[in-house]
């Protein structure tokens, strides 16, 4: 059976729901193969976590989705803070850019305080720098009243 084609995009995390463990590659790839089967045609990933472009592109990838990635701010508001850096790093080893529809910096991070939308402008064109092959569309998210 089918499913639906007309969803676009859904977000994902590697984590399993029960034990909050990272989801094995072989778990990932079976519930990108469904989120397939359901007519999504687009995944939406926070962040590198979980070995997320060790796991989640490649069933991406393999099952024919394409992707928006994300950089999660948890402190710090710089290309160089260490969290930030170690995605940035793992997304330009990837570099899958033609899989890729948005890429978003941060998640909320103006609302919780963590950065300015003029540090989230600043680490857009500091991530263009890193990922020069990238040619498509930034963002960040926040909620309706920032």
């Amino acid at each position: 059976m089918t499913g639906p084609t007309n969803r676009w995009a859904l977000t994902y995390t590697p984590y399993d729901n029960q034990s909050g463990a990272c989801k094995s590659a072989s778990a990932v790839d079976s519930d990108i193969a469904e989120l397939k089967k359901a007519g999504f045609s687009t995944i939406r990933v926070y962040a590198a976590d979980c070995d997320t472009y060790g796991t989640v592109a490649p069933a991406c990838e393999k099952y024919g989705l394409t992707m928006i990635i994300g950089v999660f701010i948890k402190s710090g508001c710089t290309i160089d803070t260490p969290d930030i850096k170690s995605q940035v790093d793992a997304i330009s080893n990837w570099g899958k850019w033609g899989m890729v529809k948005l890429i978003l910096m941060g998640n909320e991070s103006i609302q919780n305080g963590l950065c300015s939308a003029q540090q989230i402008a600043q680490l857009i064109t500091d991530f263009k720098s890193r990922c020069p092959g990238y040619k498509g569309a930034y963002s960040t998210a926040e909620t309706l009243n920032i």
